[in-house]
């Protein structure tokens, strides 16, 4: 029994420190912020808002945002203590807040969150989207424009 103890001890000791020493995946990064604009009086989608897009949208009361979020990392990874906080500012008034989930990503690296920003949108939009629960938190803002008047 004395012999064995010091045997089972040792193990114990090395499973310990091999558990400890397997590292965390990654830090993902956000690669795209998908902007699509859907009309609720035709119930059809539009071209998506790029970054480079200069269209503004003038009293367009029934358009809502489609919005996807596309992060990146290593395929097959997944780290259950990140998540994708989402903040949709239109003008300075909270219009959309969340906190989602990350799951495992696909064989290209990629995972993508989608979700709706309800219309009416009569001020700037800004879309903020940020990677919590890793070392290096990862953002990327997107801004669209929407005027109401006469």
């Amino acid at each position: 029994m004395k012999k064995i103890f010091p045997f089972f001890t040792l193990l114990l000791f090395a499973f310990a420190i091999n558990t400890f020493a397997q590292k965390a995946p990654a830090d993902y990064k956000i690669t795209n912020i998908k902007v699509v604009p859907f009309e609720q009086m035709t119930g059809e989608f539009e071209a998506e808002i790029t970054d480079t897009d200069e269209r503004s949208f003038f009293n367009d009361l029934g358009k809502g945002l489609f919005v996807t979020v596309e992060i990146t990392g290593k395929s097959g990874d997944y780290a259950g203590t990140r998540n994708l906080d989402v903040t949709v500012l239109e003008g300075k008034k909270v219009k959309l807040k969340k906190s989602l989930m990350s799951g495992i990503l696909n064989e290209n690296g990629k995972y993508y969150f989608g979700f709706y920003v309800e219309p009416a949108l009569c001020d700037t939009v800004t879309i903020t989207a940020k990677i919590t629960g890793q070392k290096t938190p990862g953002t990327k803002s997107r801004k669209i424009q929407f005027v109401c008047g006469e």
